[in-house]
Order: C-alpha cells, then structure tokens, then sequence
C-alpha cells in the first residue's frame, strides 16, 4: 500500500446522531487484538513544512477517499398520515438526497399512512484513517452506515469490495468501517494510502480549507473555502427514524459540502485532516453553510474503536439523572435552538411515539406535542426530559408542560400569534420504569 511521502495523502468523511442514548457500539465480533500493540491512525510520515496548493492537496489526498453504498431496508414511522413527517414538512432533509435519510440516495414505499417498509440505497463518503495487518480502516458518518444490510466500499481505481462495521458512535456521528486486504488486488493496494491527520484545535476563522467527497454519488469531487466559524451547534432531521439529532461544536465553512459529501473529508492546506464533513442546511434561505466534526473529536472516538476500547459521548445534560423509577411510556427527540429560532417553535423533547397503555396517554400526551417543563423545571432536551423523570418513582405525578400543534393527530392545539401552537398542562402519574430507551 502506497505511503505518505513528503506532501500528503487523502482523507474523506461524513454526516447524523441519536439523542437519547449515544455511545460506542463496537461490533461483537472484532476481535481478537493483541492489547499489547495498539492501532494507531493516521500517515506517520513526515508532513510538509509549507502549505500546498489547492491542486496538490486535492491529488495527495484523493488516493485515501473512498465512496460508501449502503444497502438498507427502513420501517418508516408516518405519524400524520401521508408519506412524511411534520418535521419532513418543516424541516426537509439537512443530510440526505430525497427521502432515505442518508446522504444521497433513494427510497421505495407503499404511500400509505402508519408505517412504510422502504428499501434505501445511498451513497456517502468515507476516509482511509488506517490499516492493519489484515484490514483498511475507513472513518466516515454513523448516519452513512445505519441500519445497512448490506454496505460496499469502492477505492479511486473503481474497484470495490464489501465492507464491515467495526463500530460507531451515534451522539458524534462517527463511525469506523473495514475492509479485509485479502479482498482487494495488488493494485487497489498500492493505489490507495493513509491519511495524514492534523489538529483542529488551533484552527481559525478565515483559514483556507479543501473538502472532498462524493457528492450526489457523482464520484468525488473537491471544494475549496474557508472556515467560517467554529463551536457551531447543527441538528438535522432523518426522515427514515424521525428523529431531529444534534452534534455540538462543529466547524462551519463555505467550502461547498453537498448531499453524498457525508463522511468526506474536511482538509487544511497542508493535506491533513481536520474534519469530517457533517451536513448542509439545504434551505432555499440558506447558501455557503456546511458543517464538519472537528477531528479532535473524531480521532479519539476512531481510535477507541479500532482497539476494542469503549467511548461515551451521549447527549450531556445540567440536570443529573435520578435513581427513580418512574415511565412515562413515549420516545422523545430534542428541538434544538437551531430549530426553535429557525421555525418559531420551543425548545424541547419532541414526542415521537407512544405506548399504549402508558402513563403518558392516560393523561392526554399525544406525538407531535412537545414537553418544555417537567413541574415548572424547563426542559430543553430528550435528554433534561429523562434525567427529570428519573427524579419521580412508580405511582408519583407531576405536572408537564406540552406545546400542541394544531395539525396533531386529534386536532389539538391553537393559534399562537403567528405560529400553529398553544401551551397546556397535563398531570401524569408515572409507570414503572422498564424500558432504558424510552422517558
């Protein structure tokens, strides 16, 4: 395999998260690595001692870009009726191309409201971060390789070769793929190579940057800006789940980063690494906006991985969870800031689901609502929203705040000046507790 010499290398990743339970899910059959020598990513050799021209960065580093296909089969929840969800409708899609979610790609349903069975095929970018005796580690986005059956890799002389998830992390949407080198030929091996990987935390606003992916499945492609701001907060909404994640301190730039990008790779002008390209707004408001996981947060995650070690970077939260027991019965996710200012909604947990039966439809909750205050303490999270009710035990009631919209399913809610909305109180007494995943 081909080895960084003097001026550079490749890299490539990209963009989604979970909110209410986050952390490392390293795949069960890694394996069997001696503890004593760890994989370390990244091209140890020596890097350039000025920067490159964009025309260089972009040659030494496309032999380490990847494009990723993700075969996968959705059940996708449709809570009012349709083909999509109100924060389809309000929202759009910040990672995907049409409707799987997933970078770009393509789904296939019945039409129907309740649940749709959709197969996606989708394209999204990943970067060679690595190797092994045995393997070529790729890193690119969770949200690139979720729920696939099937997952492909194909390499800059267009061979290509099944891939395997190591592990992932949904609360930074990272993840680690491989690919065994007994698969591939003498020459993809001596085509492709390791990237260099930078720091980002000395970066700038104003620093020129290079992006690279696979945008619109295209084939790959290079984009050139500057960082434009750093510690950004991005939440997108995934069409395929429902849910509206949230990645925290993400460096924005006008380097254009477009549907397939996910996963790709965020450079500075010496060809090293400094993120993993995340999302774009695609709002017709929004132009030059694209976002990248600083690869000070990314790389550790990856290493902890590809050693078999544990990582946690589930959602934080100021309120510390209790040791009650109580159940509401509902799956939540977080309306961020972004979102409450974009669309003139609270922040919040957003009820996604609900089970029958359960404290939270006895006392009138209904998806669509969003919970803003848990007995007069606010809630701004799904994460705030269960660490409260962690606080109460079986047969406790408290009172909880809800904003009602007036398309939700049994036509609740008003006018509120200019928006669909109005707030009320509703008081639940709490189930027992016996689902980790739900509030």
């Amino acid at each position: 395999m081909k080895r960084w010499k003097l001026f550079g290398l490749c890299a490539a990743l990209a963009g989604t998260l979970s909110l209410v339970g986050a952390g490392v899910i390293a795949n069960a059959e890694m394996a069997e690595t001696d503890t004593t020598v760890k994989t370390v990513l990244g091209s140890t050799a020596e890097a350039p001692s000025e920067e490159l021209s964009i025309k260089e960065v972009v040659s030494n580093s496309m032999p380490a870009m990847v494009a990723i296909t993700n075969t996968s089969v959705q059940d996708v929840r449709n809570y009012f009726g349709g083909n999509r969800d109100i924060f389809g409708d309000l929202f759009g899609d910040f990672f995907g191309y049409g409707y799987d979610g997933y970078g770009y790609g393509y789904g296939y349903g019945n039409g129907n409201g309740g649940s749709n069975q959709q197969k996606s095929v989708s394209r999204g970018t990943g970067i060679i971060v690595g190797e092994t005796d045995t393997d070529i580690l790729i890193a690119t986005n969770q949200h690139v390789i979720s729920e696939a059956t099937e997952l492909s890799v194909a390499f800059i002389d267009e061979s290509a070769a099944e891939a395997e998830i190591v592990g992932s992390d949904k609360g930074k949407d990272i993840a680690l793929v491989k690919v065994a080198k007994s698969d591939l030929s003498e020459d993809t091996l001596d085509a492709i190579c390791v990237i260099p990987i930078g720091k980002s935390e000395d970066l700038v606003v104003g620093e020129e940057v290079v992006a690279i992916g696979n945008a619109l499945g295209y084939g790959q492609s290079a984009s050139h800006g500057i960082i434009s701001a750093l510690g950004r907060s991005v939440s997108a909404y995934d069409e395929m789940t429902g849910e509206v994640d949230t990645v925290d301190d993400m460096i924005q730039t006008d380097a254009a980063i477009n549907p397939g990008n996910s996963g790709g790779a965020l450079l500075n002008m010496y060809g090293e690494l400094i993120g993993i390209n995340e999302a774009k707004s695609t709002s017709i408001a929004v132009e030059g906006v694209g976002y990248a996981v600083p690869i000070d947060t990314a790389e550790p995650i990856l290493s902890a991985i590809a050693n078999g070690e544990q990582v946690d970077s589930s959602e934080s939260s100021d309120i510390e969870a209790g040791a009650g027991n109580a159940f509401l019965g509902i799956t939540c996710v977080t309306i961020s800031e972004e979102y409450a200012n974009a669309y003139g909604i609270p922040t919040g947990a957003y009820v996604s689901s609900i089970e029958s039966g359960s404290a939270a439809e006895q006392a009138g909750i209904r998806v669509g609502d969003i919970i803003t205050a848990v007995d007069g303490t606010s809630v701004s999270s799904a994460t705030d929203l269960k660490n409260l009710i962690s606080h109460y035990s079986k047969g406790d009631s408290a009172e909880l705040t809800l904003v009602c919209f007036s398309m939700s399913p049994d036509g609740r809610g008003g006018a509120n000046d200019n928006n669909n909305y109005s707030t009320t109180t509703v008081t639940v007494t709490f189930g027992s507790l016996d689902n980790d995943e739900a509030a």
